[in-house]
């Protein structure tokens, strides 16, 4: 589960982060901001690495609700490479977000 594996990168960013003197309710909602970050992160990779003639077709079954797994099948076919190109993309993401 992907949400699952965000979510313990941010946990992990925010350590690395070493933050004091924070309260759990303020934690807890910079980590929330930090996966709808990530998942921003991850649909651009995604959209931005699917074939041009493939985009219409992507679009069309995400706005008729296309269940996740289908989506997920159409992604895995479709868009070489998606691993490498996320881990980048998420490693980009943790130098500016540490300020490295």
């Amino acid at each position: 589960n992907n949400s699952v594996h965000l979510e313990e990168f941010a946990e992990n960013l925010l350590l690395e982060k070493n933050l004091t003197n924070i309260d759990a309710a303020t934690l807890r909602q910079m980590r929330e901001d930090l996966v709808d970050r990530l998942e921003k992160v991850t649909d651009k990779v995604v959209v931005d690495n699917i074939p041009e003639d493939k985009l219409g077709e992507f679009e069309k079954m995400v706005d008729d609700g296309a269940k996740p797994e289908d989506v997920q099948a159409f992604i895995s076919s479709n868009v070489p490479d998606l691993g490498p190109k996320l881990t980048e993309a998420y490693f980009d993401f943790r130098k500016l977000y540490l300020g490295l």
